[in-house]
């Protein structure tokens, strides 16, 4: 076997385990296997998905809208209760975490194909750049979204807000700010998870590239500093 061949996952199978062990042999192994990517982007889909279905079929909903209600007043006028319910709120819950999940993959992914492009004689078509993009975004949308539920079924209550589930959020750990509240979302958002994301982006855009690390990482970190910048002006104003 060659040299290789020895830093890379052996199969789809014990690459889904190195990308958290050893990231460097799932994504260079993933970087010569077009196949190495409905499942992952399955799991990255439907993990998310299935969580939400499962705490809006669990959670106590009339406390639920009861804390919507009281942090977006606006948002929820007594005749909106009518039309909700927890099939409503799930199916709605469902389709954004996928269509947000896909969204930002292929959004990752576009990025890393223009980047290529303009800065490198990079021959890969956007299906490979897509499935580093995808490879990177598994362990928030697994690892995250597992460590999320089990939080959950360990309150001990089903009285838990979608916030207050990422218990290792910015805003659960720092910032402490309302539902509702200005920068509540972004403070939500940001994880280390989303650390974790650029890591292995740029991880990837090092084995694949041939850019140094610190380089690699700075390219990976850009669209992350732009979306959460932008989003922390419009939140605080």
């Amino acid at each position: 076997m060659s040299q290789s061949e020895t830093l890379q996952s052996t199969s789809l199978m014990s690459g889904l385990i190195d990308i958290y062990v050893d990231p460097k042999k799932a994504l260079s192994a993933a970087d010569e296997r077009s196949g190495w990517t409905m499942l992952p982007l399955a799991l990255v889909l439907m993990v998310p998905a299935v969580m939400v279905a499962y705490y809006f079929q669990t959670v106590d909903f009339n406390w639920f809208i009861d804390q919507m209600a009281a942090a977006s007043p606006e948002e929820f006028p007594e005749e909106a209760r009518e039309f909700l319910s927890p099939t409503v709120m799930m199916t709605t819950g469902v389709i954004g975490a996928t269509i947000s999940g896909l969204v930002g993959v292929v959004l990752n992914g576009l990025y890393l194909h223009f980047l290529a492009k303009i800065t490198t004689t990079d021959s890969r078509k956007y299906s490979a750049w897509f499935r580093l993009a995808v490879w990177a975004a598994m362990p928030a949308a697994i690892i995250g979204v597992l460590a999320a539920l089990l939080n959950y079924m360990l309150a001990g209550t089903n009285q838990v807000g979608l916030d207050d589930l990422a218990f290792y959020s910015v805003n659960s750990l720092f910032t402490h700010i309302p539902m509702g509240q200005p920068g509540a979302s972004v403070m939500n958002a940001l994880t280390p998870f989303t650390l974790w994301t650029v890591a292995l982006t740029g991880t990837g855009l090092h084995l694949w590239t041939g850019r140094t690390m610190g380089k690699s990482l700075i390219l990976a970190a850009i669209p992350a500093i732009i979306v959460y910048s932008v989003w922390s002006v419009v939140s605080f104003g």
